[in-house]
């Protein structure tokens, strides 16, 4: 393991705009501005190593999901291929790969229900199980950005 980690590198980075810089700076725009990313900072300080494991973990709920909205609604499921293109801003091979097949469930997901809509059909279980995963999915997705201490 390298040290200091990418969050350490930016607590300390946080830590001294807090504590050096934004105390030099007058009010107004500018320190509103440097507020704001030293709070951007802290975040990424405390996720910055959540992505993987948060995206994982989602495709997997999301296939699951879909296998089972696909049997309520009676359809074949629309696989969407992940896009070839990398992911910008994401080094990481294995993280581009998990973000663009999170992309593709995602449109499957909306495929699905967007036909099932168009076709008429409302049915209490489907609607069941799709506000189920938006519930899990918001945590997830809260959790993973820092503002859910259930990480």
């Amino acid at each position: 393991m390298l040290r200091p980690t990418p969050g350490e590198l930016l607590e300390g980075l946080r830590r001294e705009l807090r504590d050096e810089v934004l105390p030099a700076v007058p009010a107004g725009s500018a320190a509103r501005q440097l507020r704001a990313a030293i709070h951007v900072l802290g975040r990424l300080a405390d996720t910055w190593d959540a992505q993987h494991h948060y995206l994982e973990t989602d495709n997997v709920d999301l296939e699951a999901t879909l296998a089972s909205l696909a049997r309520l609604a009676g359809v074949q499921r629309t696989r969407q291929p992940p896009r070839p293109r990398p992911v910008p801003g994401v080094t990481d091979r294995g993280l581009s790969d998990l973000i663009a097949r999170n992309e593709s469930l995602q449109k499957e997901l909306e495929l699905l229900q967007s036909q099932h809509r168009a076709a008429g059909h409302e049915d209490e279980d489907l609607g069941r199980v799709l506000f189920e995963l938006h519930r899990r999915r918001t945590n997830r997705a809260a959790a993973a950005a820092g503002v859910a201490h259930d990480r």
